[in-house]
């Protein structure tokens, strides 16, 4: 399911039919009773973008008033998540539409609390522009916390804490009870990681769940490791069959060929299957067959049977490792 974030304008549609649009100083009467429809171009495209299936914020401003209540609990009803400013003494944004039977129509707009609502819009996009030169496609907690705070929206008081005593000390200056959550640019769903705690009510369950956080955050640099090496074999392999076919089939040997997570993200990364050698050294015996081969003997001893057989399952697709390679470029730089 993808993941949209929708900055723009909410305003209440006020729909009026005639038989033909009024001209100037006259007046005409509709044909049928008053809409009240939800518009407003950011409106519309968060309701679009959630009926199509994706996960929608919705970042704007409304009035304190009955339609800003209604249309926030219109978004919440459709599938999106709401996040906006309310701006006091402001009406919520209105659109007066006028449509004739031929179906031509006349708006004005009274934008109201999106007029009224201070959006840093150049501050938000300099955000997005510096992730983007980073080549990410998602936010970091702080950037995606910056964001928010330049829509107006507001959000629960944060601090980082670098060790379990700036943790304890966090949480007791927000006050129970507390959330805790790893900031890492490696985990990227966080709770999937085991790298989210909820409703800590003391400062011993923040300790409890630092540790917890720790151990189930460290357990899931590994599987990134693993990933990693198959990601820059498939580059490898890439680069052999530009000089020629490699086959279907690849065997593998040594410690890593042990893991069967690794094992299968390298069959999807390649797109072929992998054979796992019955024996951790089947590397110095294909280069024993290859010294054979090459001193003239053309009977060689048999290869053992493979340990496992694996096909890809889900192929990795081709955005995917783009993104790798890029990431590498990037961190040949880094100190």
């Amino acid at each position: 399911m993808g993941r949209v974030l929708v900055l723009g304008s909410l305003n209440v549609d006020l729909v009026a039919r005639v038989e033909r649009l009024p001209r100037p100083g006259e007046t005409v009467s509709a044909i049928a009773p008053i809409q009240r429809l939800a518009g407003g171009k950011g409106g519309n495209q968060a309701l679009a973008a959630a009926t199509a299936g994706a996960r929608v914020v919705m970042i704007g401003a409304v009035g304190d008033d009955e339609p800003g209540r209604a249309y926030t609990v219109r978004l919440s009803g459709r599938g999106v998540f709401p996040r906006l400013a309310i701006a006091f003494g402001v009406p919520t944004g209105t659109a007066y539409v006028w449509v004739d039977e031929t179906g031509e129509n006349a708006i004005v707009v009274a934008p109201g609390a999106n007029a009224d609502a201070a959006i840093d819009v150049e501050a938000i996009e300099r955000i997005v522009a510096d992730v983007k030169r980073e080549g990410r496609y998602f936010l970091l907690s702080h950037e995606a916390r910056a964001i928010m705070t330049l829509a107006g929206v507001a959000i629960p008081e944060s601090l980082t804490a670098q060790n379990l005593d700036s943790a304890v000390r966090s949480a007791e200056k927000i006050g129970y009870p507390v959330v805790m959550k790893i900031i890492s640019r490696d985990i990227i769903h966080k709770s999937d990681a085991g790298g989210i705690a909820l409703d800590l009510d003391n400062a011993g369950e923040v300790m409890d769940a630092y540790g917890a956080i720790l151990r189930n955050c460290r357990a899931n640099v590994p599987q990134a490791v693993l990933e990693g090496v198959a990601l820059r074999t498939a580059e490898v392999v890439s680069a052999m069959e530009s000089l020629g076919p490699v086959g279907d089939t690849i065997s593998i040997d040594g410690g890593m060929a042990k893991n069967t997570y690794f094992c299968q993200f390298l069959a999807n990364a390649l797109n072929k299957r992998i054979e796992v050698a019955s024996t951790t050294e089947l590397t110095a015996l294909g280069t024993a067959r290859m010294a054979m081969r090459g001193a003239g003997l053309k009977s060689l001893p048999p290869l053992p049977e493979p340990r496992a057989s694996i096909k890809p399952d889900a192929p990795l697709g081709r955005e995917l490792k783009q993104r790798f390679s890029e990431a590498v470029k990037r961190a040949k730089n880094w100190k």
